[in-house]
């Protein structure tokens, strides 16, 4: 869209892709939705002849599949009006230098919308000093951005170049950076249904909205109808658009995320529910996780069976044959303990399994180490035994000191409570606790919404 001032747009157009493909499905709400909310601010700023008064304001929006990679390929191109080309060595058939158009220079960029892409956006586009403001990222992986240098050059004295809603309103943040952030302008915007989008957009058809490149694609996916398009197959499955359809009357429409609260009131839907089938209401979102009977559990748990049984077998022989001159040769008392951190080892596959909880995940913690401790400090403990034997038998008959069996059990478990030691130490700098991700598991549809524990 031309302007005298051009503004950039990166919305997630279409979700993520599967593998060796860019962009998947096409997004609705995250993407066309806000998409036009963009075209919509900018008609209302440039029909406002008292607001920028003879300057108009344009636009170069582009789709980050909701993937990080794309979205810098992308981003790329705000920056080619600002990387000086040498065009010396460059002639036309006729001995001419080329007349190359420079593309017009954008001035901020609008989005992303996941934060990962606002990251990696913001990293680039920082370094051309051109502004990005970031609109609907989260707040868990964009408070890398705080420790960045973009709040950090508050205090060279610099003006911050990147804003992040709920800012102002949260502490999580810009928690253990209080003296970084203190002082900071941070912008928090005022969320309210605007009633001219809702008929803006229930207005809009394939001929009064040619500008949006993938309105038709919209236009299909919403009426479940195919157009004829001269690179699509017609799907012999779809009823034929016949472009007299209606978003809002033949076709539903809602803002984004919420629910009706009453006849003339929406309101979002808390991060852990989603909305009920008929908008009225908000409904817990389902929580997934990894099940018993799943392929995932089945094989590794298999395995850890197996492990656990033969490892019990060799224990039972050691047993059986516990006074042989081969077990007591062998260092009995350490083999026993280096067993049972065998044991350790598979038992915690179950533990990895099992449903989180305060107990598994602090369990987890203290096991998944010990056993390899275990295991570890009994056999540096065998090796080194052996080897004072042999290295003192080089030099005198006398035996090497600290060779029997208490001795080497001393030895072994003072090296296994290191490891405990620094469990503990983690136990009180992040105690045991259980997170559920309701963003990984997003899509356009709330109805497919899940969260992952």
């Amino acid at each position: 869209i031309p302007g005298d001032i051009t503004l950039g747009g990166l919305f997630p157009i279409h979700s993520r892709g599967p593998h060796g493909v860019n962009c998947g499905e096409l997004k609705k709400e995250k993407g066309i939705h806000r998409m036009e909310a963009m075209l919509y601010a900018l008609d209302q700023i440039n029909s406002d002849p008292e607001l920028l008064p003879n300057i108009t304001l344009g636009a170069r929006i582009l789709d980050t599949c909701s993937r990080d990679t794309y979205a810098l390929e992308q981003s790329l191109t705000f920056v080619q009006a600002l990387i000086q080309k040498d065009t010396s060595d460059i002639r036309c058939s006729n001995g001419e230098p080329p007349i190359i158009r420079k593309p017009e220079r954008v001035v901020g960029v609008i989005g992303a919308s996941a934060s990962s892409v606002s990251i990696m956006v913001a990293n680039i586009l920082r370094l051309f000093e051109v502004t990005p403001l970031c609109t609907g990222s989260g707040e868990g992986q964009v408070s890398e951005v705080v420790t960045s240098k973009h709040i950090r050059s508050k205090v060279n004295g610099e003006q911050p170049n990147a804003a992040k809603p709920r800012w102002g309103a949260k502490s999580s943040p810009i928690a253990d950076l209080e003296d970084v952030a203190e002082g900071a302008v941070t912008i928090l915007p005022k969320r309210a249904s605007i009633d001219g989008f809702d008929q803006y957009f229930v207005s809009r058809s394939l001929e009064n909205n040619r500008r949006n490149i993938w309105f038709a694609e919209f236009w299909e996916d919403d009426f479940r109808c195919k157009l004829n398009r001269p690179e699509m197959k017609l799907d012999p499955d779809k009823k034929k658009c016949t472009g007299d359809e209606r978003i809002g009357r033949d076709s539903s429409y809602e803002q984004e995320g919420k629910y009706q609260l009453d006849e003339f009131t929406c309101e979002a839907c808390p991060s852990n529910m989603r909305p009920a089938p008929n908008r009225t209401a908000c409904r817990p979102t389902p929580i997934i996780k990894l099940e018993w009977n799943s392929p995932w559990a089945v094989v590794p748990t298999s395995l850890a069976m197996l492990g656990i049984l033969t490892t019990s077998a060799v224990v039972v022989t050691f047993i059986r044959f516990n006074d042989t001159p081969i077990v007591r040769a062998s260092g009995r008392e350490l083999s026993y303990v280096l067993l049972t951190g065998i044991f350790l080892i598979y038992l915690i596959t179950f533990l990895m399994i099992a449903e989180p909880g305060v107990a598994v995940c602090a369990l987890r913690r203290l096991l998944l180490g010990l056993g390899m401790a275990i295991t570890y400090s009994a056999m540096l403990t065998k090796t080194n035994r052996i080897y004072r034997i042999f290295e003192q038998g080089k030099r005198s008959v006398t035996p090497p000191k600290f060779i029997s069996p208490s001795s080497q059990l001393a030895i072994t478990f003072i090296l296994i409570c290191v490891q405990v030691l620094g469990v503990f130490v983690w136990f009180a700098v992040v105690p045991p606790h259980t997170i559920i991700d309701y963003e990984e598991l997003r899509p356009p549809n709330p109805d497919l919404a899940r969260g992952i524990l």
